[in-house]
């Protein structure tokens, strides 16, 4: 292998700090993306939970009223 097609396939590897680099901002953007995610299941399972208070609510008013008439 001539010296410039040497220089050329070791241009082309990236570099240690380069690999970690991109390593380290893959990571910080998954974490984002995690804590985005759980943050929004949180939310949902409040909503839910609140929806489920609701009914059951509604549900033993509407037995009250029932059981009056």
């Amino acid at each position: 292998m001539a010296w410039g097609q040497a220089e050329r396939l070791r241009d082309k590897e990236p570099r240690v700090h380069e690999t970690l680099g991109a390593t380290a901002q893959q990571h910080a953007n998954a974490s984002v993306t995690a804590g985005q995610l759980a943050s929004a299941m949180n939310e949902a399972y409040s909503a839910i939970g609140h929806l489920a208070y609701k009914e059951t609510q509604d549900d033993q008013s509407r037995h009250r009223t029932a059981d009056l008439a």
